[in-house]
């Protein structure tokens, strides 16, 4: 008895905002639902930003206030196909960040 079972994909980019925005795209999926975002700032917990999703025609799918520190959401639950690129933006100072996307094949 079986079926197939697809894996995760994971979307993986280190970004550096100047002067205080920045995006990173993932590689185009084929179909899944998007279940987990981590945005962190690396170097301060208390760098301020923002995030939004935007699917490969530029509708966002979420966009979230103002963050400190890191986002971690794990209540997202939203079919996607095609590319997602995930843009901060209003940091509150020059600064590296790490994004992860989880997508559920």
């Amino acid at each position: 008895m079986g079926g197939t079972m697809s894996a995760p994909y994971i979307h993986k980019a280190t970004v550096s905002t100047a002067p205080g925005a920045a995006s990173s795209a993932s590689l185009r999926v084929n179909g899944g639902i998007w279940r987990h975002l981590i945005v962190r700032a690396n170097t301060a917990n208390t760098t301020l930003f923002r995030v939004t999703v935007d699917d490969e025609n530029d509708v966002t799918l979420r966009h979230y206030g103002y963050h400190e520190g890191d986002l971690n959401d794990t209540q997202i639950a939203i079919p996607v196909v095609g590319i997602l690129t995930v843009r901060i933006s209003s940091s509150s100072a020059a600064e590296t960040y790490t994004i992860r996307v989880g997508v559920e094949a």
